[in-house]
């Protein structure tokens, strides 16, 4: 449960466009222009996918990308 809310405050942080629909988060692709939704993130694995770019993963390397940090930055500021 604690997993799952650390995933929706990045969710949150990250889109003002997003919305939740059941255990998926779905927002605006930071990794291209489109204006759409197209970015599920999996609240309970944490894991993400994007329908219009194609890119995918753990929310860890969402947070690499976004943020531009190292992995281990990425999971310290996944514990936080």
């Amino acid at each position: 449960m604690a997993q799952k809310l650390r995933f929706e405050k990045f969710a949150n942080r990250w889109s003002s466009h997003g919305f939740k629909r059941g255990k998926w988060f779905r927002m605006r692709c930071p990794f291209h222009g489109d204006r759409t939704p197209c970015l599920d993130m999996d609240m309970g694995s944490g894991g993400f996918h994007c329908f219009g770019c194609e890119a995918k993963g753990f929310i860890v390397k969402l947070i690499q990308r976004i943020e531009h940090v190292s992995e281990d930055q990425a999971w310290s500021m996944l514990d936080e």
